[in-house]
């Protein structure tokens, strides 16, 4: 089945993970509906900017995003929305303070590959790592893989050998946490 589909993925040590969570739940893009959202810096300290996670022994998380956004499909069903809400989303991670890795319209796999090695190579113990991805996705036998804008799907086949399974993102991820 082939779906327009929005992801979001946070991973992070527990006591960064529920601040995290909290900032993104409250600042989600809703240009998909053709509105912007207000600015809301609530969690920012006048003249440093917003207040990172803590961390149990008093640091400060390190917040990192991968952020995806594939509309420009070239054989399948294009979308509008996905590369606009992935600037909005990398915009307000920005004003949240995660450092953030901001992407368009991937063609390949071997896109996605490079993109989600990139992230998880600046990965540390402790990090918080958030991935944000729009575009079409597809479900096949319990697994979800994401879609690349050039992919030509013949079979069932050609999808899981040409786009990226998400248990390949989720093993990335957990092993660079």
């Amino acid at each position: 089945m082939l779906s327009s589909a929005a992801a979001l993925l946070a991973l992070a040590c527990p006591c960064a993970a529920q601040q995290a969570g909290a900032d993104i739940a409250e600042s989600q893009s809703p240009a998909s509906r053709g509105v912007r959202a207000p600015d809301r810096d609530a969690g920012a300290v006048p003249g440093r900017g917003p207040v990172p996670a803590p961390q149990p022994d008093g640091g400060a998380a390190r917040r990192l995003a991968l952020v995806i956004g594939n509309g420009a499909y070239r054989v399948i069903t294009p979308l509008r929305n996905p590369t606009n809400d992935a600037r909005d989303m990398c915009d307000t991670l920005r004003r949240r303070g995660f450092q953030t890795q901001c992407h368009e319209n991937l063609a390949s796999r071997d896109d996605f590959r490079r993109a989600l090695r990139q992230f998880t190579g600046q990965l540390g113990r402790g990090s918080v790592a958030l991935l944000y991805s729009a575009g079409h996705g597809v479900r096949r036998g319990g697994r979800n893989f994401l879609l690349p804008t050039a992919i030509a799907p013949g079979s069932a086949d050609d999808v899981e050998r040409d786009s990226l399974a998400m248990d390949e993102v989720y093993a990335s991820l957990r092993e660079s946490l």
